[in-house]
């Protein structure tokens, strides 16, 4: 989590005008933050009490948490015991994983290692066509961890969420969707998203929370979905004494 604030150096004064929060991880490492500019230059204007140079602004940044695991090591903390490690390749990287979580998340994983597909004479599992960095963001989700989101990464998660069948991926990929901010994606873009991975709540939801002016540009906008389009139109519709 973090903060912005004007500062006066001498005597060292600070007032915040912004307060976020953000979770970083693999295949996430950047973070936009929305402030109010208005809060901010007012800030900054209470902050100049003499015409000396002695007002600046300032970031401050704390981790509230964080989690390491060397997937490298067949005893990662990860991994249960021995007869839950399972071995994968991806790119030319082989990591060791739960055997147990990917099979409860994912059907696609429960039915690969469930009818005991051949692992090749090397004694792994390879997965294709997937970049390691994604897989990690996946992983780490499937696992519980505050793994970061954003508008670079969440059209290949929903689709890796879709391909293995791990509701606990979409689910995730839906409450990105609903909170990340219109510069980042735009409305119409996370109401096709949404409904193209079957996220009909997030479709709602989203509809529900933009206001009359947004939901009029939808309303004329080319190649929404029938049932978006229904909901968009409805929305206008209604009555307001």
């Amino acid at each position: 989590m973090g903060s912005y604030g004007a500062i006066n150096h001498r005597p060292y004064e600070r007032l915040v005008y912004h307060v976020w929060n953000a979770s970083f991880g693999n295949n996430c490492t950047e973070f936009r933050s929305h402030y109010d500019v208005k809060m901010r230059e007012q800030a900054k204007k209470a902050m100049k009490k003499d015409p000396l140079p002695r007002a600046g602004e300032e970031l401050h940044l704390e981790v509230v948490q964080s989690f390491y695991a060397d997937l490298a090591d067949p005893h990662n903390q990860l991994i249960g015991d021995s007869e839950d490690a399972v071995k994968l390749k991806i790119e030319e990287e082989e990591i060791w994983v739960s055997k147990k979580m990917l099979s409860a998340h994912s059907h696609y994983f429960e039915a690969l290692f469930k009818d005991n597909f051949k692992e090749g004479s090397e004694g792994f599992y390879e997965l294709k066509d997937l970049k390691l960095e994604e897989f990690l963001q996946f992983l780490g989700i499937i696992h519980g961890h505050e793994m970061g989101i954003d508008k670079k990464s969440i059209v290949r998660l929903l689709h890796l969420g879709d391909y293995y069948q791990t509701k606990i991926v979409h689910r995730r990929c839906g409450d990105f969707l609903r909170t990340v901010h219109n510069m980042d994606i735009p409305l119409n873009r996370k109401i096709l998203l949404a409904d193209k991975y079957k996220l009909h709540s997030t479709v709602m939801e989203i509809i529900d929370k933009a206001s009359v002016e947004e939901r009029k540009y939808l309303g004329c906008t080319l190649g929404f979905p029938t049932g978006a389009y229904f909901m968009i139109t409805e929305k206008l519709r209604l009555f307001n004494p």
